[in-house]
């Protein structure tokens, strides 16, 4: 459910001209100027900002608003004319403008607009405790709101129940003050709250009533509570409240004191505040382990169908097989960021109502559109809605959130909003979608969990032509769990490509690393119109923890040949755009050709990240599988640079022993460019620019170059690209050079030395007073 921001921004907006010496021209051509300067979003750490349109560049620059000057302004460029500011402080002033480049010569300012974040909920970080101890006198807690026609309700010093300080009340003779909480992002129905609560003098002091208001700065949506009875002086009170009967549907709620004075300023203090999960609810914990039945995994006892469960985002818990699990309800919730929460039902689930999935999806970047975009499916059994509801759900309503179904005949994304036939955009289990929301988006599904033992994802697939470009499909993990790789039975189905929603690149999975996180969408080839992909929920857990896990099926084994320690390696590269990467594997078995079972090619991404792939036999491969190196192999990198920038080139570490040489040249002037065993990163700038400009030299470590042969002669071979040096305290009688047709191509008499003539796999043969030697050589 997408966050109501209206009655909760914390906006202070002003315009003023801008007027510093240092920026300011003199005079303007009309037509050089920005206008309608406006805020299109904001949350606790993002401001989205548009204006007119127009052909130019702008620097925005924007700093605290308490900064007297710029000096500490961060500034942004774009040639758009909307940009998202992210990273920003919550509940935090701050001030921007705008500078146009008309011209070399011409330019433009905006007004300066003020503004302030929201304050940031912490409906994931329950209980909520407040002492005021650690807050200044006079003050509110960071994010809380009043209403008060005197400076009261603010920190005070002279009484409290705990600590140093309390939050002291008061108000004018028949007038009304109210200390407002910060925006719970919960079910209101399912909190409690504890506090304690002094008064001046019981007869004289007034009431203290306790609600709900949907708008911190509007009084008028208060919703009381209960009013709290005061019936002692001078002595701190417990007071414990539910709201398990407030009959609020909508989450957007926050917790208000109401205090009202019956004479002039007599006082009311208010310490300890604890925001709580009540009776009708409890929390998955995961302190011990990660089973459902251990009641001390759980903050208020074990769920049963009075009490509603809820897992938070991180948390893994497990149904053991042949138990039930009961609820009144499971709320199965996660945030933006990694681990999801998960469910793995080897048992039965008895909830008494449908099962709530909460899904949360980060809004993308709006200047670069770097971000933001999910490949999700539903995850909820599709018959326990109205597929016409689903669009609503799913909540394309805005013009710059999308919703997109692939098109797999055409290989193309198609757009819900522009669609002529909607009719079957939702007709299948089995399908993924593209998402992509312009602010942080909460969905909320309410159904039954996809427990199935299995799901049949493709069956005879279609394919077109070339069978290289096309026979894409995607699909998605159904289970409310992270999958392993080998749950998936594939038949001439390629493995899965994950999208990276911080790049909008895709993520090639491998054999070696294989996880699908729960719903989440991924993308598979077919290579043969026979094809299948089944995904099996597994039986046995080998482990379950909040780090990695495996799950393997009672009957199905790995297939999969298994690779020698180090001896996968990644090619990585960077922008302030985003970053890509790409893998090769050595494995026994494998060739050079495209192999469904252990390739992947290289699907193109969806944003101004850079992209990287190894190009074998012309093609690009985000994941290939190759035969193991015996000597060595070139091999082609096809980078895909999208917008002028600085980049970056590295490679993972670890393989030191397994070889001499990792080296990145430049395809057109044969230069070695960096050895990624002597240096980590090779850094250069770059326009556009698209090809296989680069190519990476794999090179085995080998005794035969550079160890000792032998002990009596002290015989140790050298080479520096294409000079061969012998050391040795024997004498060399000659040396001979042969291609690998058995043709001499050089020779020495009496000299230590001799030369490669040209790059290639040569054998040379050394004959000293006492001994022969044989050496295979390769030069490239």
């Amino acid at each position: 459910m997408k966050t109501q921001l209206f009655f909760i921004i914390s906006l202070l907006i002003s315009f003023s001209s801008f007027a510093q010496k240092d920026f300011q021209k003199d005079e303007q051509i009309n037509i050089c100027k920005i206008e309608n300067l406006k805020i299109d979003s904001i949350s606790h750490s993002y401001i989205g900002i548009s204006w007119q349109e127009n052909e130019w560049n702008f620097t925005i620059k924007y700093t605290k608003g308490s900064d007297i000057n710029w000096d500490s302004a961060i500034s942004l460029q774009t040639s758009n004319n909307s940009i998202l500011i992210e990273d920003l402080l919550d509940n935090e002033n701050y001030k921007l403008f705008i500078k146009a480049y008309c011209s070399e010569d011409e330019y433009a300012f905006s007004d300066t607009i003020t503004f302030t974040t929201l304050c940031n909920n912490y409906a994931n970080t329950l209980p909520y405790y407040e002492n005021f101890d650690l807050l200044s006198t006079g003050n509110t807690p960071n994010c809380w709101f009043k209403i008060s026609s005197s400076s009261r309700p603010s920190i005070d010093g002279g009484e409290h129940h705990s600590g140093t300080k309390s939050l002291a009340f008061v108000a004018e003779n028949q007038e009304n003050s109210y200390a407002i909480m910060p925006l719970i992002d919960e079910d209101i129905t399912l909190l409690k709250i504890n506090f304690f609560v002094l008064v001046e003098n019981y007869s004289k002091s007034g009431t203290l009533t306790l609600g709900i208001m949907s708008n911190p700065y509007d009084t008028s949506s208060f919703i009381p509570i209960t009013q709290i009875q005061l019936n002692s002086n001078w002595s701190w009170k417990p007071i414990e409240v539910s709201f398990s009967d407030v009959g609020a549907t909508n989450k957007n709620y926050h917790i208000a004191f109401k205090y009202n004075s019956n004479y002039t300023l007599y006082f009311l203090w208010v310490d300890d505040i604890e925001v709580s999960y009540n009776e009708k609810a409890t929390l998955f914990t995961s302190l011990i382990d990660n089973n459902w039945f251990n009641e001390a995994n759980w903050s208020n006892s074990l769920p049963n169908t009075e009490k509603i469960a809820i897992i938070p985002s991180n948390k893994k818990v497990i149904i053991p097989k042949d138990s039930v699990a009961n609820a009144k309800k499971i709320i199965i919730k996660d945030n933006f960021l990694y681990p999801k929460s998960e469910v793995l039902a080897l048992g039965e689930i008895n909830s008494l109502e449908k099962i709530d999935i909460e899904a949360s999806f980060k809004g993308y970047n709006a200047d670069t559109n770097n971000n933001g975009w999910y490949l999700f499916g539903v995850p909820i059994k599709i018959n326990d809605t109205i597929r016409e509801a689903l669009p609503s759900i799913f909540n394309p309503k805005i013009q710059k959130d999308d919703l997109y179904l692939w098109n797999e005949q055409d290989d193309v994304w198609e757009n819900f909003q522009v669609l002529q036939n909607r009719e079957d955009f939702f007709d299948s289990q089995q399908r993924g979608y593209l998402l992509s929301y312009q602010n942080n988006t909460k969905i909320l599904f309410n159904g039954d969990l996809l427990s199935d033992s299995s799901y049949i994802l493709l069956n005879d697939a279609s394919i077109s032509n070339p069978i290289n470009k096309r026979g894409w499909h995607l699909s998605y993990n159904p289970y409310p769990f992270a999958i392993n790789i080998n749950q998936l039975t594939r038949n001439n189905v390629s493995l899965p490509q994950l999208l990276d929603n911080e790049t909008s690149n895709y993520r090639a999975l491998h054999i070696e690393d294989a996880i699908i996180p729960p719903f989440s969408g991924f993308m598979v080839q077919v290579t043969n119109n026979e094809n299948s992909l089944v995904i099996n929920k597994n039986q046995l857990i080998d482990t379950f923890n909040s780090d990695s896990y495996s799950l393997r099926g009672e009957t199905q084994e790995r297939d999969n040949p298994s690779t020698e320690e180090n001896q996968i390696i990644s090619l990585n590269i960077a922008s302030s755009m985003g970053k890509d990467k790409a893998y090769l594997m050595f494995l026994d078995g494998t060739s050079l050709n495209y192999d469904v079972k252990f390739d992947n090619r290289k699907l193109e991404g969806l944003s101004l990240s850079p992209q990287i792939s190894f190009l074998i036999d012309g093609e690009p491969y985000s994941f290939n599988a190759i035969p193991p190196v015996e000597d060595s192999i070139l091999i082609d990198v096809y980078i895909d640079i999208k917008t002028p920038d600085n980049y970056t080139i590295s490679l993972n570490k670890g393989f030191e022993d397994s070889f001499s040489e990792i080296s990145l040249y430049n395809k057109i002037t044969n230069q070695k460019q960096i050895n990624f065993l002597e240096d980590s990163i090779y850094s250069f700038f770059s326009p556009i620019f698209s090809g296989d400009k680069f190519q990476l030299k794999i090179v085995k470590t080998s005794p035969l170059l550079e160890n000792t042969i032998s002990l009596q002669e002290n015989f140790l071979l050298k080479q520096d690209k294409d000079l061969i040096t012998i050391e040795t305290n024997a004498q060399i009688k000659n040396m001979e050079l042969f291609n690998i047709k058995g043709q001499k191509v050089n020779s020495s008499i009496k000299h230590n030395t001799i030369k490669i003539p040209q790059k290639g796999c040569f054998i040379l043969k050394v004959q000293t007073k006492n001994n022969n030697y044989k050496r295979k050589i390769i030069y490239l």
